[in-house]
């Protein structure tokens, strides 16, 4: 045996291959909740992809997405990403579509195909181009070396291309990743310290994948797109689904909408008021570094107040719109809302030359008389968009007519129990406010 094993050929151990090293850095952003969306809906042509989906994305969320082929998942990934937008609602009464991610949250996405590389570009000028020089240790820990560098994204493998695209997130430091099909053609070195990246990776994730051993050992929360709904599954194997939208005890509030542009219109009306008096101040009482620093703020909340005047008269003139039959009734917000003292309009949209109702932040009036029908109808819109989109507390129907709390009129349209008696109706609500206008 000995002198067999002298003359068998002993190979020479081969050389370790070069770790992939992956890490994914996350950004600075410290919202509990860094994106949520509401009735969501998307459609090409006549083929609708999504309908009315919502969902909350927390801080350190790793998120799978998983479904059939073209059940969705990509468009999905594509409103989240800002690539395209929800379809506008449906009808006038359906819920405006909302999507929003928190003050400071920076999103990083990964295409299917390019994995978020330039076409036609080399690897080293694309990276270079972002990362200035950081690219060599980037493109080296993704398993790169200097004869990859000028290749573009069409020469590489789709291997490459996903370890090129993850290394470019990698140094993105965004506070949302959204990665679609990250382990497609990764061989098991590159997808295990995908594993352990997306594992140790702070921020919120949402990865399309149809691997679900992958799934298995990196997500929290598990998403399906079936019939056009988006929905979450229990548990892996599980056939009970819960809601993607729904609040977990720690969650704040969502931040207000942002304010129109007739409500900064206001304010920056104010502000160049304010600006004004104080150059019209008595001569003397200011410095010539004071009276420039101040001339120059004058100017520019003017240009600005120039391109808000243009945007908002070049839209609708109003604020709401809601259907009370028969009559479509248009709401527009007057004064300082911010300061508590706004009021408002209401008229009907297919007349504006009809009577309308008058809201001083207390009291609503009607400008002349007005017939029941008509009456009633926009009364009641009024009351709809003061209580359901407004969330004013207390309405007082004319001069000397009762006053209808927010509760009392959820009550009377049935959204909550009633605390009164058996088939008490609003309408007697209406009756004095229509009386006192004839």
């Amino acid at each position: 045996l000995r002198t067999r094993a002298g003359r068998v050929e002993v190979a020479e151990a081969p050389l370790p291959e070069r770790q992939i090293r992956m890490r994914l850095l996350a950004g600075t952003a410290r919202a509990r909740v860094v994106a949520w969306g509401e009735h969501l809906s998307k459609s090409y042509g006549e083929r609708s992809i999504l309908s009315d989906a919502s969902f909350k994305l927390r801080q350190g969320d790793r998120v799978a997405l998983m479904g059939a082929n073209g059940t969705g998942k990509t468009t999905l990934m594509r409103l989240l990403s800002g690539e395209t937008f929800p379809d506008p609602p449906a009808s006038e009464q359906a819920a405006p579509p909302t999507l929003q991610f928190a003050g400071g949250v920076t999103v990083a996405s990964l295409d299917q195909i390019w994995h978020g590389l330039t076409p036609g570009e080399g690897l080293r000028a694309q990276f270079e181009r972002r990362f200035g020089n950081r690219t060599n240790g980037l493109l080296g820990r993704a398993g790169f070396t200097e004869a990859d560098w000028p290749k573009t994204p069409e020469q590489l493998s789709g291997g490459e291309r996903a370890r090129a695209g993850l290394a470019l997130v990698s140094a993105l430091r965004a506070d949302v990743l959204l990665l679609d099909e990250p382990t497609n053609h990764l061989d098991v070195e590159a997808l295990q310290a995908l594993e352990g990246a997306v594992q140790a990776y702070a921020g919120a994730v949402v990865i399309v994948t149809h691997d679900r051993r992958f799934a298995r050992e990196v997500a929290t929360r598990l998403w399906v797109i079936e019939d056009r709904e988006l929905r979450e599954v229990a548990g892996w194997g599980a056939r009970e689904y819960g809601d993607p939208a729904r609040s977990l005890e720690g969650d704040p509030p969502p931040p207000p909408p942002p304010p129109t542009p007739r409500q900064r219109l206001g304010r920056l009306e104010t502000r160049l008021g304010e600006v004004r008096r104080d150059l019209d101040a008595l001569p003397g009482s200011l410095s010539g570094r004071e009276e420039g620093r101040l001339r120059a703020q004058a100017h520019a909340l003017q240009q600005e107040l120039y391109a808000l005047y243009a945007e908002v008269h070049a839209a609708p003139q109003w604020d709401e719109q809601v259907r009370e039959p028969p009559l479509t009734v248009r709401a527009q917000r007057l004064g300082d809302w911010a300061g508590g003292g706004g009021g408002g309009m209401f008229w009907a949209a297919h007349d504006e030359s009809c009577p309308h109702l008058a809201w001083d932040g207390r009291t609503l009036r009607f400008s002349g008389p007005v017939e029941a029908w008509y009456g009633a109808a926009l009364l009641g819109g009024a009351l709809r968009v003061l209580f359901e989109r407004w969330n004013v507390g207390r309405a007082q129907l004319g001069e000397a007519g009762p006053v209808l709390t927010r509760r009392q009129y959820f009550e009377r349209t049935g959204t909550v129990r009633p605390a009164g008696p058996p088939g008490w109706s609003p309408l007697p609500a209406a009756a004095p406010l229509l009386r006192s206008s004839g």
